[in-house]
């Protein structure tokens, strides 16, 4: 019985430890700007020291300097190097890590790039405010009071805002969880045994 005990209490614990250390979390986010405003989730793996997988939300204009850039964010662009050209070496550049800082709420280094609208790229980052830059080939309502050189927007002030929506737990996590639970049943049962008395008629004489 006690070793059921302490199987259980281990594997309860186990269960905490591993929900409380689950890898890929969810977070939501708010970009208020000048010319944009932007919003959506991303999800970042806590076992790679808080990388991006993935993002999704929108990008809208708010001004008429950037009328008709806005659109969907469709998918973070992997970090492959130092510099990434969205038409070739010659044109404006990104600098960009993709990692999130949980602790101190921002992106790290030089931030996330991700494409949305109709060919278009954003980088979100700190500097040490928030700020998002974009490459605008098909901003039709683009001009360069907002932007320069070709079409890109060296970067839009405003504030940028997080809150934490949820984790994925791992499969070792729901391993954890299976057992624990059979567990818990086990000790349930093994008590109800313990506490179930036979009956005891009495005749009288």
């Amino acid at each position: 019985m006690k070793f059921l005990k302490s199987i259980s209490s281990g594997l309860l614990l186990g269960l905490v430890v591993s929900s409380a250390q689950a890898a890929i979390l969810t977070e939501g986010f708010t970009f208020k700007g000048k010319a944009y405003d932007i919003s959506g989730q991303f999800t970042y793996d806590t076992s790679l020291g808080n990388t991006l997988l993935s993002i999704n939300g929108a990008v809208l204009s708010v001004n008429s300097a950037s009328a008709g850039t806005g659109g969907p964010i469709k998918q973070l662009i992997p970090v492959t190097g130092f510099s990434f050209y969205p038409n070739g070496p010659g044109d404006a550049y990104f600098s960009y890590d993709n990692v999130f800082d949980p602790v101190a709420g921002k992106f790290t280094g030089s931030g996330i790039l991700f494409s949305f609208g109709s060919g278009n790229f954003g980088n979100l980052y700190f500097g040490p405010g928030a700020f998002f830059s974009t490459w605008l080939p098909n901003g039709s309502g683009a001009s360069t009071t907002v932007c320069s050189g070709d079409l890109y927007c060296p970067g839009d002030s405003g504030n940028l805002d997080f809150n934490a929506v949820g984790g994925v737990p791992e499969p070792s996590t729901w391993a954890l969880m299976l057992l624990g639970f059979t567990g818990i049943a086990a000790l349930r049962i093994s008590a109800a045994k313990r506490n179930r008395r036979p009956l005891r008629f009495s005749q009288e004489l």
